[in-house]
């Protein structure tokens, strides 16, 4: 008789499900690149308060990112290998950075202050896309790329070390608690973030419907579909890294024994790709759509250029 070869598992179907979303990206991101980015300045008046808080945030990100970068490359140094789970986890935060203004994919909704380090967006050059202001948003790439690159996978690291403490303090905790624990300090997290930025005139949803209003008109903060989206954009993962065999694998690294290393790694990193893509793209951007066709008032006219942005006459948004 011969030997049957392993089956696939749910890391090798992640990583095909991985495939044409890269291809996606890709065809963006070159679309994007060949119009030329460019930075967008023109709204800036000055160095006020906005200017001040923009730049203090930038340089908070910068100091926690290397805070992370640390870790992971010490971590990386003590396993010898360039990839370890967490490494993977910074390459895959970094290829959020062509979604970040995908919540304005059907119409402007989601605006961040000019005065941040940014490109233009490349929203639009992805294929199907509604809104022709998409690719005209800032996107911070100081600012939200530290976030998404270093700062999640960081908040994972600490919320993992969290449930670790909980776990060895309440012996009764299953795995489904422990998981809601991890997945609730991940929208938490991303709750109380926005509570500041939001205020400090960094980032705004304008004109989002049924939303909370943190400091007047224009300051809104859509809570209910980010304490989930966000949730799981930061929880899921985290919950992923957490979780591990007793040969310390997590779940995107199992069954691939008979796997060459270097196919290990790369059908890993592909697994945990499409698993953050996956949870930036469906919670944290699509959940927000239909919000961004039912916007009211006169939020984004009551913006500072800076955040503006010349998007003063969203489509969708009724004046006042």
């Amino acid at each position: 008789t011969t030997d049957r070869k392993p089956s696939w598992g749910p890391p090798q179907y992640l990583a095909i499900l991985g495939v044409p979303v890269f291809v996606l990206m890709t065809w963006t991101l070159v679309g994007w690149m060949a119009d030329g980015p460019y930075q967008i300045t023109r709204y800036r008046t000055g160095e006020g308060l906005d200017h001040v808080t923009c730049k203090t945030a930038e340089a908070v990100v910068l100091a926690l990112s290397a805070i992370v970068l640390f870790k992971v490359v010490r971590d990386c140094r003590r396993q010898r290998r360039i990839l370890t789970f967490d490494g993977m986890f910074l390459v895959c935060g970094a290829s959020l950075f062509w979604v970040n203004g995908s919540s304005n994919f059907l119409a402007p909704y989601l605006t961040y202050s000019s005065y941040l380090v940014n490109v233009n967006d490349p929203c639009g050059n992805i294929p199907g896309v509604v809104n022709p202001d998409c690719g005209r948003i800032p996107n911070p790439v100081i600012l939200i790329g530290g976030i998404e690159t270093f700062l999640i996978p960081g908040a994972c690291m600490v919320f993992c070390a969290v449930a670790h403490r909980l776990r060895t303090r309440f012996a009764t905790l299953s795995r489904a608690q422990t998981a809601f624990i991890v997945a609730g300090m991940g929208s938490v997290a991303a709750v109380a973030n926005e509570f500041i930025v939001i205020p400090a005139h960094i980032w705004t949803y304008p004109a989002s419907p049924i939303s909370l209003e943190l400091g007047g008109p224009g300051w809104m903060y859509p809570i209910f579909p980010e304490f989930i989206g966000y949730g799981l954009l930061i929880g899921f993962p985290a919950v992923i890294r957490y979780f591990r065999d007793d040969r310390g694998r997590t779940f995107v690294e199992r069954g691939m024994d008979h796997y060459r290393p270097a196919l290990r790694t790369l059908v890993t990193l592909g697994a945990l790709y499409f698993v953050m893509q996956a949870c930036m793209w469906i919670p944290a951007t699509i959940f927000l759509w239909p919000m961004s066709l039912h916007q009211a008032g006169d939020g984004w006219r009551q913006l500072p250029a800076t955040l503006n942005n010349g998007m003063c006459d969203s489509p969708l948004a009724d004046p006042v």
